[in-house]
């Protein structure tokens, strides 16, 4: 009998595995620009849920069953991902609505349940193959993981050729695609011919439609985002949209734009007009005609010329500039060397179109631009500087709600600032500026890690290198490697009096100079700072005040998370009464999901076992097998969420970061996979648990010494520090489901199930951890789990190597 060819197996595997891996980071991005970028973690937890329902529900199934449903299953994949795109279109969920309203909740339970049924549709092919060739199950492991990281790495590809809704289309392409292979190769005289014409036919249909997107698949914002908001007034209108593979970048034209963060209310002029930029459809950044000098009277009133009237004629380095302010600001106050770090190279090209709008700003030629993460210019680039400047290229949101704390900033750290300010000549100036809250977090925070940041450079009493100012809502400090001379604080106390700024600290202040012009009714932020000037008074007003306002590290990089315990009862007082996403419940959301995942993943475990009472729960060794795919999800979880979020450092966008890791875990874990049966489950888990244990001292060392390098350079070290974890990786879930075969092929669907559950919960773990304690701890508590996985595999995975012997 003619052995079927196993191409259009694997090559179907693999192709609904990327499929799967497409569509899960695509609807990262599309989070990111419809919600918020810290919805993205959903994306993930909807992903695996997918995965862990598949598992249990085919577990229930009779051979029979399982046959007919996988061609269901394959069917209608590709559908479903368009369908679920629409539903996260046109279902009108808002978040801010969701403390008080009802009706919000049948929304979110739409938007969660619609976008897990493709995932479960995905995963139930894949699973339904592992289950069926139970012989093949280590190379069918390897083909999915293979595929994964092709659809990860398809990411970088499609996003920039076909924008976010387009590479839905290219996801149901896959899907459909792979579908039709895997038809092919279970078709038995003609059987499957009907399934692969149907297959054939959507392929196409969406391969078309990801060039041609329709108007109903445009994406949809939150009402709430700053690009929404500008859209509003009559006679706005886009001028410019276009995706790369990290961000979507807009243009609008509007005649309400007025931006000017924190602009002294003594000027009178009128601000020139300006166009909106926006980044994922938020954080808008002003471009501000820039043809005639009643243009640029503004910028003499904006709290980011003082560090420039300090430090005449100065070589200066602005990170983030966006829409341009900044830097017009330091040409027109006298810079004589201007260099600007801008992460994104669409911004570049938009500020370049419109050179004759903003008077040829960045065909200045005492302006220098280079396009790249500000945490690696500052490590890469050669020279000093009279000053550099943060620039505050991010909206005003309410931080101290918690609300945005899952976003990380490796700028915003205290190795960063230590980075900056060896960067400075002897008597150059760092300025940061922040936004002001109530009650206040940002502004403390920045004060503690500008602190942090100079003690950490050998000075024990930095409170001679460091001046602070305020406006009606922003917050600037100002910190120098040696201390401010009688000159420089003279001139500092006059430029913030000629422009009604309130001094906060200078060294010397007196308490009667401060909230003058800008009253508050106590001078809250002096009182504040002058308490955590000093380490002794530092620690007791950390420990007493409401919010976390801790420094960032580069381990714990949350400059936005300010969660404490003692907020609770604050929070649930005012559920429901914030206009806030989630009703401003910030980090207790998380914790909510958490535990609902914990909820979830004990009913797709145990739910199996009900029906099956005889093959499942007679297993032998269940409970140790239970705890060994158990074990594993939340490990492998654990190790690719931190791996995720640390190498946002090195790479410098949160999505190369997301793909990239992604992309080769998954690639090397599926050649480990393959190989797995070669080698020893034991010596590979125990070699595992050290490898991971070791990984964030061999980090920090890697990030310290070569993120200077260039980006090519680092993409290549990633690859080489990634690939041997990659590889360890894939081994203990092959080994084990190759233990298993013998024993009941019921057992893999559920094990299947076991993994998928203990990721949700694996991934919410980590996040929590990572921002309590840090991302090493994340990997630690990781490298735990396959430590526990180790001691549950060795009763049953050396009972059935004796009996293998033994058969021998």
């Amino acid at each position: 009998m003619k052995r079927r060819p196993l191409w259009p197996l694997y090559g179907g595997i693999a192709l609904i595995s990327a499929a799967v891996l497409l569509f899960e980071l695509d609807l990262t991005r599309l989070f990111a620009v419809a919600e918020w970028y810290h919805f993205a973690f959903l994306s993930i937890s909807i992903a695996l849920l997918g995965y862990a329902s598949s598992g249990s529900f085919l577990s229930l199934l009779s051979p029979r069953w399982r046959e007919l449903a996988w061609r269901r299953a394959a069917l209608a994949f590709g559908p479903c991902i368009v369908g679920a795109y629409t539903i996260l279109n046109l279902v009108p969920f808002d978040s801010y609505q969701l403390a008080w309203s009802p009706r919000q909740m049948i929304y979110l339970a739409i938007y969660y349940l619609g976008l897990v049924v493709p995932f479960l549709l995905g995963s139930w092919v894949l699973a339904h193959w592992l289950t069926h060739l139970p012989k093949r199950s280590h190379t069918l492991y390897g083909a999915n993981l293979l595929g994964s990281a092709a659809g990860a790495l398809g990411l970088l590809l499609t996003l920039p050729l076909f924008g976010g809704e387009g590479t839905v289309f290219v996801s149901a392409f896959l899907a459909a695609a792979g579908g039709t292979l895997l038809f092919l190769y279970a078709s038995q005289g003609g059987k499957s011919l009907a399934q692969i014409s149907l297959g054939l036919a959507f392929g196409g249909l969406c391969l078309y439609l990801a060039f041609h997107p329709p108007a109903w698949a445009t994406l949809r914002l939150s009402p709430y985002k700053s690009l929404s908001q500008a859209l509003r007034p009559a006679g706005a209108r886009l001028v410019y949209q276009r995706w790369n593979a990290f961000s979507r970048v807009d243009v609008v034209e509007s005649p309400l734009i007025h931006s000017a963060p924190g602009l002294s209310l003594l000027y009178r002029g009128d601000l020139p007009p300006q166009l909106g930029l926006t980044i994922d459809g938020n954080n808008l950044s002003p471009i501000s005609r820039r043809q005639d000098p009643s243009d640029t009277g503004f910028l003499h009133y904006l709290p980011s010329a003082i560090p420039f009237i300090l430090r005449p004629n100065a070589q200066a380095l602005i990170i983030y500039p966006r829409g341009g302010t900044e830097a017009a600001l330091a040409l027109e106050l006298g810079a004589s060397k201007l260099l600007l770090i801008e992460d994104n190279p669409l911004i570049v090209r938009i500020l370049e179109s419109y050179s004759s709008f903003t008077g040829g700003l960045y065909q200045d030629p005492r302006v220098r631009i280079i396009t790249d993460d500000g945490r690696s210019a500052l490590q890469r680039l050669g020279g000093s500087y009279d000053l550099i400047i943060f620039s505050l290229s991010e909206s005003f949101h309410p931080l101290a709600s918690g609300t945005y704390s899952l976003s990380e900033n490796y700028l915003y750290t205290v190795e960063a600032l230590v980075a900056a300010i060896e960067r400075l000549k002897p008597a150059g100036i760092l300025a940061i500026t922040r936004w002001l809250q109530d009650p206040p977090s940002e502004s403390l925070r920045a004060w503690t890690l500008a602190l942090a940041s100079l003690e950490s450079l050998g000075l024990a009493d930095p409170s001679e290198n460091l001046l602070a100012f305020r406006s009606w809502a922003t917050m600037t400090i100002l910190l120098s490697p040696t201390n401010f001379s009688d000159a420089d604080i003279a001139a500092f106390r006059q430029a913030c009096q000629e422009r009604g700024f309130d001094l906060v600290y200078y060294p010397g202040i007196s308490p009667k100079e401060v909230n003058r012009h800008n009253v508050l009714p106590e001078p809250i932020y002096y009182n504040a700072f002058q308490k955590l000037l000093h380490p002794r008074g530092r620690l007791a007003f950390l420990h007493t005040w409401l919010y976390d306002i801790t420094p960032p590290t580069d381990d714990r990089p949350f400059f936005g998370h300010y969660f404490r315990s003692r907020q609770v009862p604050l929070i649930l007082t005012q559920l429901g009464r914030t206009w806030r996403p989630f009703g401003g419940s910030g980090f207790l959301v998380v914790i909510a999901l958490f535990f609902l995942a914990i909820c979830s993943s004990a009913l797709f475990i145990l739910l199996p076992l009900v029906p099956t009472r005889g093959q499942l729960r007679t297993l032998p060794h269940c409970g140790l097998i239970l705890t060994y795919f158990a074990a594993l999800g939340m490990g492998f979880l654990g190790v690719e969420l931190a791996l995720m979020q640390q190498f946002i450092l090195y790479l410098g966008q949160p999505a190369i970061s997301f793909v990239i890791v992604v992309a080769v875990l998954l690639l090397f874990s599926g050649l480990g996979s393959m190989f797995s049966q070669k080698i020893s489950l034991q010596w590979a888990l125990g070699l595992l648990i050290l490898v991971i244990a070791g990984y964030p001292t061999l980090l920090r060392g890697l990030f310290a010494h070569t993120l200077q390098l260039s980006l090519s350079f680092r993409l290549a070290l990633s690859l080489a520090a990634l690939a041997p974890l990659g590889l360890l990786l894939g081994i203990p879930f092959a080994g084990g489901i190759a233990n298993l075969k013998g024993s009941s092929l019921r057992a893999i669907p559920w094990v299947w199930a076991v993994n998928g559950s203990t990721s949700v919960v694996g991934s919410l773990a980590a996040t929590i951890i990572a921002l309590s304690w840090g991302y090493r701890i994340v990997l630690w508590a990781a490298a735990g789990c396959y430590a526990l996985a180790w001691i549950a595999s060795r009763p049953w995975t050396l009972r059935r190597k004796d009996k293998l012997n033994a058969g021998q």
